[in-house]
C-alpha cells in the first residue's frame, strides 16, 4: 500500500472515531436529560398521583405473593374462620358451625398448596367461582321456599328461623361473593381462599342434604306434623319433620337442587388442584400471563 493510501485510511479512521465519540456524547447527554425530566415529573406528581403509583406498586404479584404476604394472608384467613365459626355458633348453633368450619379448614389447606403462592388463571377461576355462586343461589331458593332454617331447627334444636337464613345466606354472604369475584380478577390471594371455601363448602358439602333425612329430629321425632316452638328465646314456626322413618318420604329442604352447585364446585376443586403448579408466570395453554384467553 502506498503512503498516500495509508494517509487516506488514517484520515477516514480518525473521522469515524470522532463521529462515534460525538454520538456517544450526544446519547449520554440525552440520557441525563431524560433522567432529569423524569425526576422533575416525579417531583411534580400530585398526592393523588403518588397514591395511585403506590397502590399500583402494591398490587403486583411480587408484593402480593411474597413470602411475607403469604404469612399475613394465612393469619387473616384463620382469623376469618374463627370469627365466622364463632358467630354461627352464637347466632345459629353448633352443627352449622361445624359444617362451615370444617369446609373452611379444608379450603384453607387446599388454598395453601395452590393459589396462595401464585396466581392460577384469574379469569377462569373467577368464571368457575361465579358459576358456583349462581348455582348456589338457585339452591338457596329451594331451601327458602321449603323452610330449610326451621327444618334444621327441629333437627338439631337450634335457633335458625327463616328470617335469619335470609339475612346470612341470601344477603350477607352474596355481598362477600361479589367482592371475592373482584378480588380474584385483580389477583388478591385472600379472595382465592374465599373461592376455595365456596368450592368445598356450599359446593361439595351440599351432599349432606342426602344424609339428613336419615337423622332423627331432636324435637318431637315421632310427630309427623310441623310444630312451632321457642328455642333459645327465638320463636320458630313451621318446623317440619323430614325424618324418613316417620314420613316415608326421602326429602329435606334443598335436596332436589343440591347437585346444582356441587357440579361447578367439584370442577373448581379438580381444576385448581390439577393446575396448582401452573401459575400466571407459567402460561396455561391458550392464555396469556394475565389469564386472559
Amino acid at each position: 500500500m502506498s503512503a498516500s493510501s495509508q494517509v487516506a485510511w488514517v484520515t477516514v479512521e480518525c473521522r469515524l472515531t470522532k463521529r462515534c465519540t460525538r454520538r456517544r456524547a450526544r446519547a449520554l447527554r440525552l440520557g441525563r436529560a431524560r433522567q432529569t425530566c423524569l425526576a422533575r415529573v416525579s417531583a411534580d406528581v400530585s398526592p393523588l398521583g403518588r397514591l395511585h403509583m403506590t397502590l399500583k406498586s402494591m398490587f403486583t404479584d411480587d408484593v402480593m405473593y411474597s413470602p411475607r404476604a403469604q404469612v399475613i394472608n394465612q393469619i387473616v384467613a384463620l382469623g376469618l374462620i374463627v370469627f365466622f365459626v364463632a358467630a354461627l355458633k352464637i347466632k345459629v348453633g353448633l352443627p352449622p358451625a361445624i359444617i362451615v368450619g370444617g369446609s373452611a379448614i379444608v379450603g384453607f389447606l387446599r388454598w395453601r398448596v395452590t393459589n396462595l403462592r401464585r396466581v392460577i388463571n384469574p379469569i377462569k377461576t373467577t368464571t368457575v367461582f361465579l358459576l358456583t355462586t349462581a348455582a348456589l343461589t338457585v339452591h338457596m331458593y329451594e331451601e327458602h321456599t321449603r323452610l330449610f332454617g326451621p327444618a334444621m331447627s327441629r333437627l338439631f334444636q337450634i335457633a335458625f328461623p327463616d328470617t335469619r337464613f335470609l339475612q346470612i345466606f341470601v344477603f350477607i354472604l352474596p355481598t362477600i361473593y361479589y367482592l371475592t369475584a373482584i378480588g380474584l380478577l385483580i389477583r388478591i390471594p385472600l379472595a382465592a381462599f374465599v373461592a376455595w371455601f365456596i368450592f368445598v363448602g356450599p359446593g361439595i358439602a351440599e351432599f349432606t342434604h342426602f344424609i339428613v333425612p336419615l337423622i332423627r329430629p331432636a324435637l318431637e321425632p315421632d310427630n309427623p306434623l310441623a310444630i312451632d316452638a321457642v328455642i333459645n328465646g327465638v320463636r320458630i314456626d313451621g318446623m317440619a319433620n323430614h325424618h324418613f322413618a316417620v314420613t316415608g318420604k326421602y326429602y329435606f329442604p334443598g335436596l332436589y337442587t343440591a347437585i346444582i352447585p356441587m357440579i361447578p364446585g367439584i370442577y373448581g376443586v379438580w381444576w385448581l388442584l390439577r393446575n396448582r403448579n401452573q401459575g400466571a408466570d407459567r402460561r396455561l395453554k391458550g392464555t396469556s400471563a394475565s389469564g386472559r384467553p
